[in-house]
């Protein structure tokens, strides 16, 4: 039996300390806003007797803002929102996981955000139990697989399950036409005063997930002649923003008090709980190999 967003069990006591104990063991915060992060409807969940498995896993959420996030946010407070929207995910995952037992997946790695006009997007690593990630679920014919096609003649790699794409994809649901639309000109030339920003927090290693991650550089630069998530980024004229002071470096395994970046205190105008219902408008189906139109190399 498939279902989707939530499973429908009484969560065991036993469970709901284990709960407690993660999210009391994460750094002590003072948020004094709500981004609403929630599980996306592109998660799809097997419920079977021995508890949950999830074949895709995502969370994501938006808020918007009275004034241009291009203005009214500086870098670092779009890292602090990234870090407060991951640890929002924490509690989420936890609660989710212990309403749908014990064989649930573990969490997404990393929160992304994307600031593009006066809203914030939300997206997290797409956790998945297929090989090729988003490569999997995006239709043909689609904006989103137009433009991961774009560049077909360059090398690419094919972990594509990033946050990046996923808050991108929000951002494509609901305005109908990708970043680059807004963020550059006919003749792709960034135009003034867009400031569109991604950045992303989270944390690969165990001990820096129950820490409460650190700013990792979004777009893993890890692979610089192959097209990807950054190539696909800079194509949009979304700029990445990084802070040295909360990156992994400065977060080690068993550091007691890690720097984490200081509350934004400008609530938004609204928190879209769980961001936008990803659609076929982003081009995104759970498919078989066949009926892929991206070919990850």
């Amino acid at each position: 039996m498939s279902i989707f967003v939530q499973c429908s069990r009484v969560i065991p006591l036993f469970l709901f300390w284990v709960f407690i104990l993660k999210v009391t063991a994460l750094p002590d915060t003072d948020f004094k806003t709500n981004l609403g992060i929630r599980v996306n409807a592109l998660t799809e969940i097997e419920q079977t007797d021995e508890g949950a498995d999830a074949k895709y896993l995502v969370y994501t959420g938006v808020v918007e803002y009275e004034e241009n996030t291009a203005t009214l946010l500086k870098d670092v407070d779009l890292i602090s929102l990234s870090y407060q929207a991951y640890l929002g995910m924490v509690s989420a995952h936890a609660l989710l996981a212990a309403d749908c037992g014990g064989k649930f997946p573990e969490m997404p790695p990393t929160m992304t955000a994307i600031s593009i006009g006066k809203r914030v997007y939300f997206g997290s690593a797409l956790r998945e139990q297929k090989d090729g990630g988003l490569f999997h679920i995006l239709m043909k014919d689609s904006l989103m697989t137009a433009e991961l096609n774009a560049c077909a003649g360059t090398k690419r790699h094919s972990t594509g399950s990033c946050g990046e794409l996923i808050a991108t994809a929000m951002y494509v649901q609901e305005n109908g036409h990708l970043p680059r639309a807004v963020t550059r000109d006919p003749k792709g030339r960034p135009i003034a005063g867009i400031n569109a920003r991604v950045t992303t927090w989270g944390g690969y290693e165990k001990w820096s997930r129950e820490m409460g991650g650190y700013n990792i550089p979004a777009c893993n630069p890890a692979w610089p002649n192959q097209y990807g998530c950054r190539g696909f980024m800079e194509r949009q004229g979304i700029r990445v923003v990084t802070n040295d002071e909360y990156r992994s470096g400065k977060r080690k395994e068993g550091e007691e008090d890690p720097p984490v970046p200081p509350v934004v205190e400008k609530a938004p105008k609204e928190t879209f709980e769980g961001g936008f219902t990803i659609k076929k408008l982003v081009g995104w189906e759970f498919l078989d190999d066949d009926d892929m139109d991206f070919e990850a190399r």
